[in-house]
């Protein structure tokens, strides 16, 4: 939709599939911190239509495949974003904007052990149908998924990614293909914001996984160890310090740990594992645990 001064974009999120109300909460919620998540132009929330603003076609990933040497520019500016962000005390609770009117309030989810165990058993529903071998019985795919559920269980045991003490706003959808190139705009508000409907509270380091360990475009391990160390430098100028071996600790396991669900592990176990699912075994645990406890140099 095109106006003079404007374009605009049709949300469909027909109910009682989809709900429009939390992606209306965090947007607010992010449009009153000063980034350029689109503004809302109408809302029908029984229809499950909004009419929003369109931030245009540049994702990040279409910039940098056209330009390769502006991708250390862009993420250091998603990193800047994030920084920014978690200096945000998320509330539990946030109001549904309409327009000027509050109306009701969306809650934030807590994302827990609990939340992240939910997620991973989707993960069964999603990857063994279309990859499973075709001898493979339907019960045996089941007692697998049983076994990868135990064994997230037991990873989540080893990790701080999912006991965040000091919770701050988690998009969840951190990455490329989700964050906008708006070079006419000044400070933060260059990076345009989409897909946070899903958005939590939770760990720091979850969004960061997202930017760095993407799933969809592959991020080289120099510009990841230059994107932590901005990361960690720029908290500490901005006066949250964080306690580096603790955080890389937590950022490590934090790849699949965090990244379980279907959504981003699908893709996750695709291009990042290569080997056959059907060959893990639980005795994987220990050897990953080891591996995500040792803090690695940044």
């Amino acid at each position: 939709m095109e106006q003079p001064e404007r374009r605009a974009i049709l949300m469909d999120a027909p109910p009682p599939h989809e709900d429009v109300r939390p992606f209306m909460a965090v947007l607010g919620a992010l449009r009153s911190y000063g980034y350029a998540a689109p503004a809302l132009y109408h809302a029908d929330q029984d229809a499950g239509f909004l009419v929003l603003e369109d931030l245009g076609d540049d994702r990040f990933s279409r910039v940098i495949a056209r330009d390769p040497g502006l991708e250390a520019g862009l993420y250091g500016a998603a990193v800047d974003l994030l920084v920014d962000l978690q200096c945000h005390q998320p509330p539990a609770r946030l109001p549904i904007r309409v327009g000027s009117d509050a109306g009701d309030h969306h809650s934030l989810p807590l994302y827990d052990k609990a939340l992240m165990l939910r997620e991973a058993a989707l993960f069964g529903d999603y990857y063994y149908p279309a990859f499973a071998p075709p001898q493979m019985e339907t019960d045996e795919q089941a007692a697998e998924v049983d076994r990868l559920n135990a064994i997230w269980a037991q990873l989540l045991e080893r990790t701080k990614i999912c006991d965040a003490n000091d919770p701050v706003l988690v998009l969840r959808d951190y990455h490329a293909d989700n964050l906008m190139w708006l070079p006419n705009r000044d400070g933060l508000q260059t990076i345009g914001l989409l897909d946070f409907q899903d958005a939590v509270r939770g760990h720091r380091a979850y969004d960061l996984v997202s930017l760095l360990q993407d799933a969809r475009r592959d991020v080289s391990a120099d510009l990841e160890r230059r994107m932590i160390r901005h990361y960690l430098e720029g908290a500490k100028a901005a006066g949250q310090p964080i306690p580096e071996a603790a955080f890389i600790d937590d950022y490590t396991s934090g790849g699949p740990a965090g990244h379980q669900d279907h959504r981003h592990f699908h893709p996750f176990m695709e291009t990042r594992w290569q080997g056959s699912l059907f060959a893990t075994s639980a005795t994987h645990v220990g050897s990953f645990g080891a591996q995500s406890g040792a803090s690695r140099p940044v």
